[in-house]
């Protein structure tokens, strides 16, 4: 007892002297911070009359002072001499708000921000003005072009109609149909379109889903019965003679008037071709198949003529000049566009339309 017992209190680990980087390029003061043991901080830039660009204005902690392992060290690098101009960066593709803070970081201001419909999402810059690469005085405008999103578009009016017809209209439209659900109504017959969601008139993005509700008709309460002497006669819904309609005009109209004035009475569109006009606008009808007039039965296909501007008639121009309007008219039918292609195909590996 009372011997003495000498001790070794650690005094952690051992300092570590901060290396001068001043006056070093940037990337070789970064190397000489990491190989001290030492962790790069904060780095700014800053323009500077002496020291060149990319080299080291000043450091802190000092160089030659002890710090701990893994301390930071901050280090300001020159920008070379302040000529008074900014680089303009590129911010296109950025958000709004990103792209005003980077502008600031560079010295520049927003300047006009002009908005345009665009399948970019909204908010999303879509163009710059200057363009990334040019210098601009230090607090320079640049005028940004964002996205207002994709361009809504009205939503057509199918109640009344069948979930086919709707279908068709959705689709010219550029819109698809969504859920189809069905009720039942005492106005609408059964089969038809009650409602619709978004409604007719509507703004929507193009793309969007419209949800449907289909007519089952009157509700009749189970098990409640029809009252003597009523119901259907005998016979009467068998053998019905198919309802003729007569074939519009549809010359001049655009594509999706001439598809609603088909529906509406009860036609089908059949297939849809183009072909180029120097007297029609492109997007209206130059022609059709069956022709006004014709007696047709309801759901019969209307085939379609679509004017594409003024250029080269192309195969249908081709066989309409080579062979006449009325003898097209006799020998297409039903193969409308594909004995077109096949019969233009064959005519000119003969090189008769040369």
């Amino acid at each position: 007892p009372g011997t003495a017992v000498n001790l070794v209190v650690s005094q952690g680990p051992a300092p570590v002297t901060v290396p001068d980087v001043v006056g070093q390029g940037q990337a070789a003061a970064q190397t000489a911070i990491t190989g001290a043991g030492l962790t790069v901080g904060t780095v700014t830039q800053q323009y500077s009359g002496t020291v060149a660009a990319g080299n080291v204005i000043s450091q802190s902690p000092l160089g030659g002072a002890s710090v701990s392992p893994g301390t930071a060290i901050n280090i300001t690098v020159s920008l070379g001499p302040d000529n008074g101009l900014s680089l303009v960066p590129n911010v296109s593709g950025m958000p709004l708000t990103e792209a005003q803070n980077v502008l600031a970081g560079s010295d520049l201001t927003v300047g006009t921000v002009t908005e345009r419909h665009s399948y970019e999402p909204a908010g999303t810059v879509l163009a710059q003005t200057p363009m990334p690469g040019h210098y601009l005085p230090h607090g320079g405008v640049v005028n940004l072009v964002v996205s207002l999103g994709p361009q809504p578009v009205t939503v057509p009016n199918v109640t009344g109609w069948t979930p086919v017809h709707a279908g068709t209209v959705l689709e010219v439209f550029g819109f698809s149909v969504g859920t189809v659900t069905s009720a039942h109504s005492d106005t609408v017959a059964a089969g038809l379109i009650v409602s619709q969601n978004p409604a007719g008139g509507a703004e929507s993005e193009a793309g969007a889903s419209v949800d449907l509700v289909v007519s089952l008709g009157p509700d009749v309460t189970e098990g409640e019965g029809e009252p003597e002497g009523e119901g259907e006669p005998e016979g009467e819904g068998e053998g019905e003679p198919p309802v003729e309609v007569t074939a519009p005009s549809l010359s001049g109209l655009s594509l999706e008037e001439a598809i609603q004035a088909l529906l509406a009475l009860g036609l089908s569109v059949g297939q849809t071709v183009e072909e180029s006009s120097d007297e029609v606008p492109a997007g209206q009808i130059i022609g059709q198949l069956p022709e006004a007039g014709t007696l047709l039965t309801a759901g019969d296909l209307v085939n379609l003529v679509v004017s594409s501007g003024p250029g080269d008639h192309g195969c249908l121009g081709c066989l309409r000049d080579y062979f006449g309007w009325d003898w097209l008219k006799k020998r297409t039918g039903d193969l409308f566009l594909t004995g077109l292609g096949i019969l233009a195909l064959a005519l000119l590996s003969r090189g008769r339309l040369g």
